[in-house]
């Protein structure tokens, strides 16, 4: 009992402890609801870039049951990140080791839709930019973005290097840039 009442008050509880509330508020933070609801409710997200980025956000939405079309320079390039996708699945443990089957990556595969032109994105309603890290180059991006999407879509892009969002907001209006935060040492 005494050792359990020197070890209780010790800073290193104190900071366990911390950490243990601090990891089940973290998904709830204050001042922001979080419809989940409505978070499902996205019916299509587009990607513009299927590189190694691209490619890997492309399955995560497809993991979710979410439909995907990513938008790449050309049909040999869309291709080339659709066997990117499929590649990563293949290589995946739980492919190897059966858990998922043919089948069930066929009906991954399904959800992914690969094209060479950004008006394949008129129908998403969430689209993530992960092309080569140039800023004119997503700027530009995000003007052509324009032409296409719906009024509701809404954009994201992101600057690798930095680790920072640089756009987010709808595609056609109400774009804001977001201030970088400073890199970690």
């Amino acid at each position: 009992e005494r050792l359990f009442g020197e070890l209780f008050g010790s800073p290193q509880a104190n900071g366990l402890q911390h950490m243990f509330f601090a990891e089940r508020a973290a998904p709830k933070p204050p001042g922001v609801a979080i419809d989940a609801a409505a978070a499902a409710a996205v019916s299509r997200v587009g990607i513009v870039g299927g590189g190694t980025m691209g490619a890997g956000i492309a399955q995560a939405f497809v993991d979710a049951g979410v439909p995907v079309t990513l938008v790449e320079t050309s049909a040999d390039a869309a291709a080339a990140a659709r066997e990117r996708v499929a590649t990563s699945y293949r290589r995946s443990s739980a492919f190897r080791s059966g858990r998922l089957t043919e089948a069930a990556l066929g009906a991954k595969l399904a959800r992914l839709e690969c094209a060479a032109e950004l008006g394949a994105l008129a129908e998403c309603e969430l689209v993530i930019e992960a092309v080569f890290e140039s800023m004119a180059l997503k700027k530009e991006l995000f003007a052509r973005l324009d032409a296409v999407c719906a009024t509701t879509a809404f954009g994201v892009g992101i600057d690798v290097p930095n680790v920072r969002f640089v756009f987010v907001g709808n595609v056609r209006r109400r774009r804001r840039r977001l201030e970088p935060s400073p890199r970690p040492r």
